[in-house]
């Protein structure tokens, strides 16, 4: 039995096994304990996994969920459909995926210099040496004709010997190449005719039969080559490039015709009549040392072809057969059922035809102008030679047309009956012109037109061969030739009579006219470009004819079980309907096969055993899954896609695995989101998030309840951004229902980690500020604090990422493609926000905004669990939406359809990604209409809150508001709920300004999360007039207020008035300041980090430090500890809880301290190591599986995972890359040897209108391009950049590091959260003095941090030197920037990314972040890890003491510091 995991091994074994059947899943158990397959950790438990039966003899058919429990080995399950794969015993490649990564189409360059052109180039060689060999007969027959006094018929007969060998070969050299692969046959191929090639000379001499029979050996070695090259073009090309792939191969087949009719008249006048034989024989036996040194007969086996060309091979060959096909055949092929087919015979007579006009124009052309004509026989080789240089040139153009034509969507059918209809009408009309011509020169122009246009019916006829029946293509192609051989015996011998006879060519030649044109025919009316089904005996996954299924067992609700033998055992005579057992009795060769069918009643699936021993020679046992609605009608039972023994029962308050399973079917019954006949893992994850949902809505009422009832002062968090990441497993994770869930899914059939990955990221953020919003909610939660997150309900997020040859590209999210299981929509909570419009101006004074645009927010809440606790939290996201009342009617009528719903148009633009392009009026319009969507829905809902909870009599005082509501403010982009705030208590409610200012002055705080420019936002004043004319009145009055109390008490700092004011003036460019507006009204302002907050109380907001010297705080990010290392690192996590006996770090991660006592500790350190070894071969499988490059999991892996930017300075850890490059190149072998393998990974996504970004991604791609192909370097230096980096990717790349790169320009950072995640999971850290950088090198030891760079206060004085002309560079920084110009990495034109780099000012230029005066430093940082990395132990207690030193960084801790410093609210939790 033969396994193929995606753990690139396989195992060869015979053994008794069993394969047990769940509805539409089986699960295969034996033993491996004496096979030393190696123990998987316990996260990589999903895997793909296909069965076979021996090396390529039998098949075992599964189409569902198969879970394979391997004695010593967790389970693995996976989706797949696989028949049975050709695999030899020593096997080590893996079984690939069968969901389809789409792969982006090489360019022509790319195509024309990879390894599958170079081995269709070899085929070509070959076959046009075969074809050479071949035709030096036809030249030389006329001197050995007169020479020897043959007639014209015996000259025929001569000719024609070479094909009596022909007609033997090709059946059994097909079903040789089926079985033993093209590169062995067709070495024996090539060595024979040569041979027989290279003695026809001595044949001639000795005996007309020793002629003869060196001739017909030429015949049957040629036989195989066709065969060959059918066979190897189809493994080695996919579909959209066979035709190019075979008009490359022909080409070669017809130049070789031209090579032997230009040059053996040549050799003949140099070296007598044998001279080309021995040239041509000679030339074969060299040609056969590059085939064997360079070549294999499947791309798998090749030993220089590129993990990304493998990939893109077996992925498109995937996506176009779906791997639905035998790859291996039985020693006897099906020949009848083969030829019961009228596609076959539309191949059959197309080749028949071919063969027909190909020998006969071949082997007559020299001889017709010779005696036609009466030119010599160099004149007439010549006017032969040339048809076929032009039957070599157009069928590569055939070929390009063929596959453009199926890349534009032409059917395949469609595309290969106009191929042949061009390749033989065409030659038929030419033929009949060929009859015309009056002189040599018009009859070869005629003559070539017909060879020309033969060409196009290789994208025909031989092509089809590979699609009608790719497991039989090269027997099919050997009846093929073998009936196309007889055609061309016919043909040729008798050409030679029909001249006799009649005295003409002419006539003979309007007879092969007139057979092209019926054969044309016959092939449009009977062939298909669609794969025929040849094996109809084997059962098909339902598309076998139920009157035929004799042998099948009914068991549960869903589907049956078919068991079939076919060939040598003879079918099982009983069929199985009810629960007992029954013995069959199969007979093969004499002997009795004895099957056991059994139904397990204790099972709630009433699986079916099946167990056997079966001769794998003889026989081919096929295991098939049948819906139940196949069977309906023969057996009047329910159709359903459920279990029938899981009793379908709402439990929302399940705990136990039976009850939770039942809950789950319940919703994929009675929450019907698909189909009822279906249960997949789909369906099964919207089920089970269903049923969790249960739980977390009657925890998140309870909740709401409870802070209804206390009324507790409560905080609302305002973020444009939350990158939650997966929720199902966070979900069952803090709840602790891991156990039972896992059990319960795995009543069902399916494993927790597989349905898992059928979850998308939740496209709601970006980077940093989104992770850091989602891990406060956690903690918010596990606290028990009343607290509350707002943001957008976007569509389509920021954007999918793409990596295509042209670097990053930009797709939609579609995470809601179909919906989230996890929102709940409240219809009853639903508010008006108003754009544009004006302000009225009432007769009292009071104003009031009316008119313009009003869109309704809707509310989504998306429960957020606790940690063990009952508090479940809420994310209240908004979607925009426009009344019923908007759409205008009379306009939708007289056809105005975009006027009529424009506002719903505009209503749908709010929420339909995550910070459009700004960059056009329109753009900035709509982040701004973002940004105030959120603020006016959410503080709408905090004051209806705020009222709803009134406990007292009459209405609650406006003065009580800053007591129960603390407002967030995370970064500027929610500044406008200063104003709004003011404007709801104003106008709605009616309170005077100072007391709307003092409830809102101490309701708001502002988190600061940047000191960049471009990210302290700053709004036209004409834009904020235009869309929120009242809101603008307000911030005009409180910056004038500001004003004045500035200029009342603080006389000193009048003359920074221009710097500290709201509104910039600025008569070229007015606008509003929103930080400047945070600070003045907010009553706490703080930073993220210690250097953060030191710079913004230094530097950024120095002065308002002087007026308000209490209202700035640090409060340091942190991380949440159970999505970041308990549920994204278990096994990490189990040997934490192990050495400090407890697992209370989980909520108190100060404990993690307990650890540096064991830090040398060996058996913690092993441990520490398996645990890091078990991530990295997870990530190893992934990076494989999404990019195709396969790297070593024991190299150093280097990661930088963030936002692409130039102050996070990737650019840095790329030039870095390329120096390493050079330097590994420069080795001499023995050298490299001493290198540090190192896997260096980046990843992030670049703002779609950020340039210099996008280039930083286009060169990582590039250098990895280059460093991972070169076979000298990258045993030692890989490189790869993983797309569309997002919370799920970082679950998987965080814990497989070994060295983490934070290497922002020092005092650029506000913060940082990647870092914290990288050190909590024992990854070392480069980087700078930067951000969060200096409190975790503080916390984790100095000793075990790789510093380099300048420091922030050294970097204005570095750049105020670099200006003055006094920045010298380092050597290397230079000669990396000299090789990247050179244009090693492409053709791409770097140079405005470099540009940025050089100078000395001026924009974009003048290297502002420090890149080269860092790059020496950083060059010396990362030969200490090398170093160091060569140290294990040294390293390992370096990875220990940096989770040790993490305590300080979960979020809870920050949480809890702004719930007692800043918000003033305490824990309320539910009892």
């Amino acid at each position: 039995m033969c396994y193929s995991l995606s753990l690139q091994s396989s195992i060869d074994f015979h053994n008794r096994n069993a394969l047990n059947v769940h509805g539409n899943r089986a699960i295969f158990s034996s033993s491996l304990a004496t096979l030393g397959f190696p123990s998987l950790p316990e996260r990589d438990r999903r895997r793909k996994l296909y069965l076979c039966h021996g090396s390529g003899v039998g098949s075992s058919r599964f189409d569902g969920n198969i879970s394979v429990k391997l004695r010593g080995i967790p389970r693995h399950r996976s989706r797949v459909s696989c028949s049975d794969a050709r695999r030899m015993p020593d096997d080590r490649h893996d079984a690939k995926e069968t969901a389809v990564e789409l792969t982006a189409r090489p360019d022509f360059s790319e195509f024309i210099t990879s390894e599958r052109v170079k081995v269709v180039a070899m085929l070509a060689l070959a076959l046009a040496l075969c074809n050479a060999d071949r035709v030096v007969m036809s030249v030389a027959i006329v001197p050995l004709s007169l020479s020897r006094g043959w007639s014209k018929s015996f000259s025929g007969i001569v000719q024609s010997s070479f094909l009596w060998g022909y007609l033997i070969s090709p059946i059994a050299g097909g079903t040789l190449v089926d079985r033993y692969g093209g590169k062995v046959v067709m070495t024996w191929g090539v060595a024979l005719w040569s041979l027989a090639t290279f003695l026809t000379p001595w044949a001639a001499d000795t005996s007309l039969w020793a002629l003869l029979a060196a001739r017909a050996m030429v015949g049957v070695a040629e036989g195989v080559a066709l065969p060959c090259m059918n066979n190897m073009v189809a493994r080695w090309f996919p579909p959209t490039e066979r035709s190019r792939a075979v008009g490359i191969a022909m080409a070669g087949f017809q130049l070789g015709n031209v090579v032997g009719l230009l040059l053996s008249p040549i050799l003949m006048s140099q070296g007598g009549i044998y001279g080309p034989f021995v040239i041509f024989g000679l030339s074969g036996f060299l040609w056969m040392l590059v085939w064997l040194s360079a070549t294999s007969s499947t791309p798998d086996r090749h030993p220089q072809i590129t993990k990304s060309e493998l990939e893109y091979i077996n992925q498109k060959r995937r996506a176009s057969t779906r791997e639905n096909r035998r790859n291996t055949t039985s020693v006897i092929p099906p020949f009848r059922r083969l030829l019961s087919k009228m596609p076959t015979w539309a191949v059959i007579v197309a080749n028949s035809m071919h063969s027909w006009g190909f020998f006969v124009l071949l082997s007559w052309m020299p001889i017709y102008f010779n005696s036609v004509y009466h030119v010599n026989l160099k004149q007439a080789a010549w006017f032969s030679a040339v048809p076929w240089s032009m039957m070599a040139f157009t069928g590569y153009i055939a070929g390009f047309w063929s596959d453009l034509l199926i890349r534009r969507g032409t059917s395949i059918t469609v595309t290969r009956k106009i191929m042949q209809s061009i390749g033989f009408i065409g030659p038929g009309i030419a033929l009949i012109g060929l009859t015309t011509a009056k002189r040599p020169l018009i009859a070869s122009a005629w003559l070539s037109l017909a060879v020309g246009l033969k060409s196009f019916s290789h994208l025909g006829f031989l092509i089809n061969l590979q699609e009608i029946a790719p497991e039989y293509s090269g027997v099919l192609h050997g009846m093929c030739l073998t009936a196309g051989t007889l055609a061309a015996i016919v043909g040729t011998v008798g050409a030679g009579f029909f001249v006799e006879l009649l005295g003409s060519f002419q006539g003979f030649i309007l007879l092969t006219a007139i057979l092209y044109l019926l054969s044309a025919l016959f092939f449009n009316v009977y062939s298909t470009g669609e794969r025929v089904d040849f094996d109809t005996t084997v059962l098909n996954n339902g598309a076998y004819p139920l009157s035929k299924i004799k042998h099948c067992a009914l068991f549960s609700a869903s589907s049956y079980v078919c068991v079939s033998w076919q060939w040598k055992l003879a079918r099982t005579s009983k069929m199985v309907t009810n629960v007992g057992e029954t013995e069959s009795i199969a007979k093969g060769h004499g002997k009795k096969r004895k099957v056991k069918v059994q139904f397990l009643e204790n099972d709630p699936w009433s699986p079916v055993e099946i167990q056997g021993r079966f001769s794998i020679i003889s026989s081919q046992v096929s295991v098939h899954l049948f819906p139940n609605s196949a069977m309906a009608n023969d057996n009047k039972k329910a159709a359903t896609g459920f279990p029938e023994k899981v009793s379908a029962k709402a439990n929302p308050e399940a705990n136990e695995a039976t009850d939770i399973a039942g809950n789950i079917i319940y919703h994929a019954k009675y929450s019907p989101h698909f189909s009822p006949l279906k249960f997949g893992p789909e369906q099964a994850l919207y089920a089970t998030a269903e049923s969790l949902r249960d739980r977390l809505i009657q925890l998140w009422n309870e909740t709401y309840l409870h802070f209804n009832k206390v009324d507790p002062k409560q905080t609302y968090y305002l973020s444009m951004e939350y990158l939650q990441g997966r929720a199902l497993t966070n979900a069952i994770g803090n709840l602790d229902l891991q156990g039972p869930y896992a059990d319960a899914l795995r009543t069902l059939g399916y494993e927790l980690e597989e349905i898992a990955e059928q979850e998308k990221d939740a496209a709601l953020g970006n980077g940093g500020l989104g992770r850091l919003a989602s891990c406060f909610l956690d903690s918010m939660a596990t606290l028990n604090l009343p607290a509350w997150g707002y943001g957008l309900r976007y569509r389509h997020g920021l954007f999918k990422q793409l990596i295509t040859k042209n670097g990053q590209e930009e797709v939609a999210e579609d995470w809601l493609e179909k919906f989230s299981p996890w929102e709940i929509a409240r219809h009853d909570v639903m508010f008006p926000v108003r754009f544009f419009g004006s302000v009225q101006i009432n007769p009292d004074g009071s104003r009031k905004w009316v008119g313009g645009d009003v869109v309704q927010a809707l509310a989504y809440d998306v429960p957020i669990p606790g940690y063990k606790t009952k508090n479940t939290i809420s994310l209240r996201l908004w979607e925009a939406k426009a009344r019923a009342e908007d759409l205008d009617l009379f306009r939708f009528n007289e056809g105005e359809y975009e006027l009529a719903a424009q506002l719903d148009s505009r209503a749908q633009q709010i929420c339909t990604v995550l910070y459009p392009g700004d960059a056009t009026e329109n753009g900035k319009l709509l982040r701004l209409k973002q940004q105030f969507f959120l603020c006016s829905a959410s503080l709408q809902d905090i004051i209806s809150r705020f009222n709803e909870r009134n406990t007292g009599e009459g209405s609650r005082k406006w003065s009580e508001f800053p007591s129960k509501v603390a407002v967030q403010m995370n970064d500027t982009h929610p500044t406008l709920a200063i104003p709004e705030l003011m404007r709801l208590l104003m106008d709605d409610n009616g309170l005077g300004w100072d007391e709307a200012w003092d409830v809102t002055s101490r309701t708001v705080a502002y988190t600061n999360h940047t000191v960049l420019p471009e990210a302290l936002e700053k709004w036209s004043q004409s834009l904020m007039w235009k869309l929120l004319p009242r809101h603008m009145e307000i911030i005009e009055e409180i910056d004038k207020r500001f004003v004045q109390t500035i200029r009342n008490t603080r006389v000193d700092l009048e003359d920074k008035l221009s710097t500290l004011s709201i509104l910039d003036n600025n008569p070229q460019k007015p606008v509003v300041r929103m930080a400047n507006l945070c600070v003045v009204s907010s009553h706490t302002v703080n930073g993220v980090a210690q250097l953060h907050s030191d710079i913004l109380k230094a530097e950024l907001f120095g002065d308002y430090v002087s007026i308000w010297p209490n209202k700035f705080q640090n409060k340091t990010n942190g991380i949440t500890p159970r999505r970041w290392l308990r549920f994204c690192n278990p096994e990490l996590s189990k040997i934490i809880t192990k050495w400090l006996k407890t697992d209370k770090w989980i909520t108190d991660l100060d404990l993690l301290t307990g650890l540096r006592q064991f830090a040398e500790n060996e058996e913690l350190q092993s441990e520490w190591a398996s645990a890091k070894a078990a991530n990295k071969q997870r990530l190893a499988q992934y990076i494989e599986r999404v990019t195709g490059v396969s790297i070593d999991p024991n190299s150093l892996f280097d990661i930088q995972v963030k936002r692409i930017h130039e102050y996070k300075r990737q650019l840095l850890n790329i030039l870095g890359v390329i120096y390493d490059f050079i330097s590994l190149k420069g080795m001499k072998p023995e050298e490299r040897k001493k290198a540090v393998p190192r896997t260096v990974m980046v990843g992030g996504k670049a703002f779609a209108t950020y340039t210099n970004a996008k280039r930083i991604v286009k060169l990582v791609n590039d250098v990895g391009n280059v460093v991972n192909s070169d076979p000298e370097v990258n045993e030692y230096l890989k490189v790869v950049f993983v797309p569309n980096y997002n919370v799920t990717v970082a679950e998987i790349l965080i814990p497989g590091c070994d060295l983490s790169q934070h290497i922002s320009t020092a005092g650029m950072e506000a913060s940082g959260t990647s870092n914290m995640k990288f050190a909590l999971n024992g990854s070392l850290i480069i980087g700078t003095l930067d951000g969060a950088n200096v409190e975790i090198r503080d916390e984790i030891g100095e000793e075990n941090f790789f510093l380099f760079g300048a420091t922030a206060d050294q970097v204005p004085r570095l750049r105020k030197e670099r200006e003055d002309g006094r920045f010298k560079p380092d050597p290397r920084f230079e000669e990396v920037k000299k090789f990247v110009k050179s244009g090693v990495f492409g053709s791409y034109d770097y140079g405005p990314l470099l540009d940025s780099l050089e100078g000395n000012t001026g924009y974009g230029r003048g290297d502002y972040f420090l890149v080269g005066h860092d790059f020496a430093s950083y060059m010396d940082a990362q030969g200490k890890v090398e170093e160091t990395f060569k140290d294990r132990k040294k390293w390992l207690k370096m990875s220990i003491l940096s989770t040790a030193g993490s305590g300080k960084f979960s979020s809870d801790r920050t949480i809890a510091q702004y719930a007692k410093e800043i918000w003033n609210i305490e824990a309320c939790p539910v009892p």
